[in-house]
């Protein structure tokens, strides 16, 4: 079955975020954007409530009260090579005396597989167990929990559903799948231990992998 990441994602949990500062000319300014990388603007709104900064690579940088959102959906099937934790981690430099609580690091790819909705049931259920003639079973949705040597919380959700290539007219049948890797932040000023978190998005897509073969991608 081929695999596609389609979209990685930073957040980083505070209290008091201030939306009404992101702006591009506050990202470049304090480096956390810098010039070099070159990023072409292609959206922003700023409010009280929630801001966001869209380039034309996809990158969407997006702030309210209780968050920091950096979502990339360019990663190629590479999420090593995006800038996602290395600008929230810059942000939250840049603005240290916000109280942190928590990182997220998020993960959604598709999987090409004929008859989803049959795949899954036959990988994680018993025959009958939920399945019967009276009362067949469509679909199944699963979301599984996982606790890391680290502290860290994956939840990896596995769904049915569908998807649409951008050269493509019609969706196609598909499995979602999802990953959200959650570790709690224990002191302030929090930056550097946010820093620290962001800096296992590297060990966080091998993981993510690691438990896709285990689940739906391993062989009946």
């Amino acid at each position: 079955m081929d695999t596609t990441l389609v979209q990685v994602s930073t957040v980083v949990i505070g209290e008091t975020h201030n939306p009404s500062i992101l702006n591009p000319d506050f990202l470049m300014g304090q480096g956390i954007v810098p010039k070099a990388w070159g990023w072409d603007l292609a959206d922003r709104f700023t409010t009280p409530p929630l801001s966001l900064v869209r380039y034309k690579n996809g990158v969407t940088v997006t702030v309210e009260a209780n968050k920091l959102q950096v979502v990339d959906p360019s990663v190629e099937d590479d999420p090593r090579r995006t800038r996602a934790a290395t600008l929230a981690a810059a942000y939250v430099a840049a603005l240290p005396h916000v109280r942190y609580t928590a990182v997220g690091i998020n993960f959604q790819s598709i999987i090409e597989a004929e008859s989803p909705e049959d795949l899954l049931k036959e990988r994680f259920l018993k025959p009958d167990s939920c399945d019967t003639r009276e009362r067949p079973l469509h679909t199944a949705g699963y979301r599984l929990v996982y606790v890391l040597p680290d502290d860290a919380r994956v939840t990896l959700s596995i769904d049915a559903g569908q998807a649409m290539k951008p050269d493509e007219a019609e969706p196609r049948s598909v499995i979602l799948t999802r990953a959200n890797f959650h570790r709690g932040c224990t002191e302030h000023p929090a930056s550097a231990e946010v820093a620290k978190h962001l800096d296992a998005l590297a060990n966080d897509w091998t993981t993510y992998q690691e438990l896709l073969g285990h689940s739906v991608l391993r062989k009946p």
